[in-house]
């Protein structure tokens, strides 16, 4: 395996992005979000809110992964299904009262 970043194909089978090493992790209530599907989030938990605005600074891509217990409000890596799916975000709305709503698309 090497250090160099993997790339992402754009779509149309030509090049694309390069996926980083590492990416943050947003967990996902009730919700699961496919490969190549758009979907609309909202997000209200301040540790996710923070992530968001630190991966729209950055990439705008993301690892999704939903909960095995909704209820759990701050989930372990144990507490998510082993599998998610990196995730690009389109668009980033802030509402006043703090939270984001998001469009995003899995990759």
């Amino acid at each position: 395996m090497s250090d160099e970043p993997e790339l992402l194909e754009d779509g149309a089978g030509g090049p694309g992005r390069a996926i980083p090493s590492e990416l943050p992790v947003l967990p996902l209530r009730d919700t699961v979000l496919f490969p190549n599907s758009f979907m609309p989030l909202a997000v209200a938990r301040e540790s996710s809110v923070q992530l968001i605005e630190e991966a729209i600074a950055e990439s705008s891509l993301v690892g999704v992964f939903t909960q095995l217990e909704p209820g759990t409000e701050e989930p372990t890596q144990e507490e998510l299904y082993a599998i998610g799916t990196l995730t690009h975000i389109h668009k980033m709305f802030k509402l006043p009262d703090g939270t984001l709503r998001l469009i995003v698309q899995g990759q």
